[in-house]
């Protein structure tokens, strides 16, 4: 059963929040102290203690929705960003916003991976890109178009790019090709021996 967990950073102690969670779909920790994750392809929130497990959104069977993921809080627990996947193909995605205050979602922009910067722009990635739009969290919605901040962006066996975002608003990232992986042996005394090329 694969589990969300917090781990206190004084004693190490481990503590389970919520069960049944969504594997490589991201999870967020907002500024009321909720923790959001996707489970059964939904978004769903528990409080940081765990407790109850509230339902955010549903899958939408008229826009042939498969699942939600990579949620996250936006500033004043004013809502949430998502990526959607819908159609017939995993790779048509969509990022939404969800409003904490009428639960109300809408799609601000075809892509994946959302992230928030302070800067107030929504950052997201298409076709190996990061782009960068400006969006206005009081009224979750874009003000302007989508330029591209950094090109060929390394990704990760899920599709998902090799980035992240502090909540400062630095920005770091693997290059495109830059990452390389071999099968070795190694032995109990830590030598490594090259069972297959790098690829």
């Amino acid at each position: 059963e694969r589990t969300v967990k917090k781990v206190s950073l004084s004693d190490s102690l481990i503590t389970v929040i919520a069960h049944n969670a969504d594997q490589y779909s991201g999870a967020t920790w907002g500024p009321d102290g909720r923790i959001t994750y996707t489970t059964n392809g939904r978004l769903a929130q528990t409080p940081s203690s765990g407790g109850p497990v509230t339902p955010l959104t549903n899958l939408d069977a008229s826009r042939h929705e498969l699942f939600h993921m990579w949620p996250v809080a936006l500033p004043a627990s004013k809502g949430f960003l998502f990526r959607s996947v819908v159609g017939d193909e995993v790779k048509t995605s969509q990022i939404e916003a969800l409003s904490t205050a009428t639960g109300q979602r809408h799609v601000l922009v075809a892509g994946l991976f959302p992230m928030y910067s302070p800067s107030g722009h929504l950052i997201f990635c298409r076709d190996h890109d990061l782009l960068a739009a400006p969006f206005d969290v009081q009224r979750l919605a874009l003000t302007g178009p989508a330029v591209r901040i950094v090109s060929d962006v390394g990704v990760d066996f899920n599709g998902a790019p090799l980035a992240s975002l502090s909540p400062t608003g630095s920005l770091v990232y693997a290059p495109g090709g830059t990452g390389t992986s071999s099968l070795v042996w190694v032995s109990r005394d830590g030598v490594e021996q090259r069972v297959t090329d790098s690829t």
